[in-house]
Protein backbone atom coordinates (compact mmCIF):
# COMPACT_ATOMS: atom_id res chain seq x y z
CA UNK A 1 0.00 0.00 0.00
CA UNK A 2 1.12 3.55 -0.71
CA UNK A 3 0.34 6.60 1.40
CA UNK A 4 0.04 9.91 -0.40
CA UNK A 5 -0.79 13.47 0.56
CA UNK A 6 -2.86 15.55 -1.85
CA UNK A 7 -2.99 19.33 -1.54
CA UNK A 8 -5.81 21.23 -3.23
CA UNK A 9 -5.90 24.90 -4.18
CA UNK A 10 -8.80 27.20 -5.07
CA UNK A 11 -9.64 27.35 -8.76
CA UNK A 12 -11.23 29.83 -11.16
CA UNK A 13 -14.80 28.95 -10.15
CA UNK A 14 -14.18 29.31 -6.41
CA UNK A 15 -16.62 31.77 -4.87
CA UNK A 16 -14.71 33.70 -2.18
CA UNK A 17 -17.99 34.77 -0.55
CA UNK A 18 -18.81 31.13 0.31
CA UNK A 19 -17.24 28.59 2.61
CA UNK A 20 -15.79 25.37 1.23
CA UNK A 21 -19.03 23.65 2.22
CA UNK A 22 -21.18 26.20 0.35
CA UNK A 23 -19.35 25.96 -2.98
CA UNK A 24 -21.41 24.63 -5.89
CA UNK A 25 -19.76 21.20 -5.78
CA UNK A 26 -19.32 21.19 -2.00
CA UNK A 27 -21.97 18.55 -1.20
CA UNK A 28 -20.73 16.20 -3.95
CA UNK A 29 -17.11 16.70 -2.89
CA UNK A 30 -17.97 15.89 0.73
CA UNK A 31 -19.93 12.78 -0.32
CA UNK A 32 -16.96 11.63 -2.41
CA UNK A 33 -14.52 12.17 0.45
CA UNK A 34 -16.86 10.47 2.94
CA UNK A 35 -17.15 7.42 0.63
CA UNK A 36 -13.36 7.27 0.30
CA UNK A 37 -13.04 7.42 4.09
CA UNK A 38 -15.58 4.64 4.56
CA UNK A 39 -13.61 2.45 2.11
CA UNK A 40 -10.45 3.11 4.15
CA UNK A 41 -8.75 5.04 1.33
CA UNK A 42 -9.01 8.53 2.84
CA UNK A 43 -7.24 8.43 6.19
CA UNK A 44 -7.85 12.08 7.00
CA UNK A 45 -8.51 15.33 5.24
CA UNK A 46 -10.25 18.65 5.22
CA UNK A 47 -9.87 22.35 4.63
CA UNK A 48 -7.06 24.44 6.04
CA UNK A 49 -5.82 27.98 5.66
CA UNK A 50 -2.59 28.74 3.92
CA UNK A 51 -1.65 32.36 4.58
CA UNK A 52 -5.30 33.35 4.50
CA UNK A 53 -6.28 31.32 1.43
CA UNK A 54 -8.46 28.27 1.95
CA UNK A 55 -6.96 25.06 0.66
CA UNK A 56 -7.61 21.37 1.23
CA UNK A 57 -5.59 18.34 2.19
CA UNK A 58 -6.21 14.61 1.87
CA UNK A 59 -4.06 11.78 3.24
CA UNK A 60 -4.73 8.67 1.18
CA UNK A 61 -3.79 5.02 1.36
CA UNK A 62 -4.05 3.29 -2.01
CA UNK A 63 -2.45 0.33 -3.77
CA UNK A 64 -0.27 2.69 -5.84
CA UNK A 65 0.42 6.44 -5.98
CA UNK A 66 -1.23 6.45 -9.42
CA UNK A 67 -4.46 5.21 -7.85
CA UNK A 68 -4.37 8.21 -5.49
CA UNK A 69 -3.93 10.53 -8.48
CA UNK A 70 -6.86 8.91 -10.28
CA UNK A 71 -9.06 9.13 -7.19
CA UNK A 72 -8.36 12.83 -6.78
CA UNK A 73 -8.90 13.48 -10.50
CA UNK A 74 -12.42 12.02 -10.15
CA UNK A 75 -13.31 14.27 -7.22
CA UNK A 76 -16.35 16.41 -8.13
CA UNK A 77 -14.69 19.68 -7.11
CA UNK A 78 -11.66 18.93 -9.25
CA UNK A 79 -13.74 17.79 -12.24
CA UNK A 80 -15.92 20.90 -12.12
CA UNK A 81 -12.97 23.23 -11.55
CA UNK A 82 -14.01 24.71 -8.22
CA UNK A 83 -10.49 23.88 -7.16
CA UNK A 84 -7.33 23.71 -9.24
CA UNK A 85 -7.04 20.08 -8.32
CA UNK A 86 -4.16 18.37 -6.76
CA UNK A 87 -1.34 20.88 -6.75
CA UNK A 88 0.91 18.48 -4.86
CA UNK A 89 0.73 14.73 -4.50
CA UNK A 90 3.55 13.26 -2.51
CA UNK A 91 4.28 9.78 -1.31
CA UNK A 92 4.54 9.51 2.46
CA UNK A 93 7.61 7.65 3.66
CA UNK A 94 6.86 4.75 5.98
CA UNK A 95 8.55 5.57 9.31
CA UNK A 96 9.42 1.88 9.72
CA UNK A 97 11.45 1.76 6.50
CA UNK A 98 15.04 2.93 6.63
CA UNK A 99 15.77 5.60 4.02
CA UNK A 100 19.29 5.99 2.71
Amino acid sequence: MARSVAIFDRGPHWDPTKSVYEQETGPDHLASMRASHERGVLLMGGPFTDQGAVAGIAVLETATPEEAEQLMARDPSVRYLDVRGVVALRKVIDPHVQVS
